[in-house]
């Protein structure tokens, strides 16, 4: 039961949800927003995969049973009603942001309190990313990328479950 959506432009979830048992996909062209509508309970499955091109903007909830995993090729922004929840183990959210990181939800926008897993967020620079309150409480990684450090390859650091942030600039 999986769920892909490919598009040469934007993909936008509004007013209803997209689900599956298996991995939910989606892959534009330009960009990618879940976003607030009727409460509905947004993005799920067991894994999902947003890949844009441009930027992805999360506003509503986003649900998986293992991982999320979301790339963009300039911004990725979580809104105020934002919420990403993966209870799996590893890499439980990787954020992968070629231009900045923007959080608008705050400290517990990123939930892998169910699972063993941790998070991952890649920007190209901390002074152009807004973090809201989120904290690693481990040192960020500096001149890496999505590409050139995948997130098999990130070291845990000193504080489990090793949340990260990873930067595309040197220190």
């Amino acid at each position: 039961n999986n769920v892909t959506l490919n598009a040469g432009r934007d993909i936008v979830v509004d007013e209803g949800a997209v689900s599956g048992n298996g991995t939910v996909s989606l892959t534009a062209g330009q960009d990618i927003r879940v976003i607030t509508g009727c409460g509905c309970s947004g993005v799920g499955g067991n894994v999902v995969a947003f890949d844009a091109v441009r930027n992805i903007v999360i506003d509503d909830g986003v649900f998986a049973l293992t991982s999320v995993t979301a790339r963009a090729g300039q911004d990725v922004t979580l809104g105020s009603d934002g919420l990403i929840v993966a209870i799996g183990s590893g890499d439980a959210i990787v954020l992968a942001a070629g231009g900045s990181f923007t959080n608008n939800a705050g400290a517990g926008v990123l939930d892998t309190s169910g699972g063993s897993g941790r998070w991952l967020i890649y920007a190209n620079n901390p002074t152009d990313s807004t973090f809201g309150g989120l904290d690693s409480g481990n040192a960020p990684i500096w001149n890496a990328t999505y590409a050139s450090l995948p997130p098999a390859s990130v070291p845990v650091g000193t504080t489990p479950p090793g949340n990260r942030s990873i930067f595309a600039v040197a220190e």
